[in-house]
């Protein structure tokens, strides 16, 4: 446990540990600063995201829907052809939702242009139930994006609104 003479030494933790004070929230500024200089140090990449008051019960179902709906599928699809089928899913309206979510989820893994032009486009018209999803797919692809081309891991903070 923490106290104020004996802080959080962050660089010592595993990544799992790591994960699991992030999980727990409630830290401070500085904290959370040290905790991110460390995640990026171990090389994590990925997004801290703030729920906003304006999305309702519906838009928090669909945020941890959405976040839970990870551990369902690889890490990184690395395979150009299921990038090409998930943007191929986005474009056909006869696609279910289901398969949208996979699709979804597997360009927000990319850090590819295409898979962020695909998720812009499909947001355009996305049902209402998925447009959260692809507003965080869409960051989370430019984020993996900008974490390519620096050739750095990165960790952004941000909010997730209607």
């Amino acid at each position: 446990m923490k106290s104020k003479k004996n802080p959080i030494d962050f660089k010592n933790l595993s990544e799992k540990e790591l994960i699991k004070i992030l999980d727990r929230g409630n830290l401070k500024e500085e904290e959370m600063k040290k905790l991110i200089e460390a995640m990026e140090a171990k090389g994590m990449s990925g997004s801290i995201l703030e729920v906003g008051d304006d999305l309702g019960r519906d838009g928090e179902m669909a945020v941890i829907e959405y976040i839970e709906y990870h551990k369902k599928l690889a890490k990184k699809p690395e395979k150009d052809e299921v990038i090409r089928k998930a943007i191929h899913v986005l474009a056909d309206n006869d696609s279910t939702l289901e398969e949208k979510k996979v699709a979804i989820i597997n360009l927000a893994h990319t850090g590819r242009k295409d898979a962020c032009r695909a998720l812009e486009k499909y947001g355009e018209k996305a049902e209402p139930e998925l447009s959260i999803w692809v507003s965080m797919a869409l960051d989370e692809c430019l984020m993996f994006l900008k974490s390519k081309t620096l050739k750095k891991p990165i960790i952004e903070m941000g909010k997730v609104r209607k």
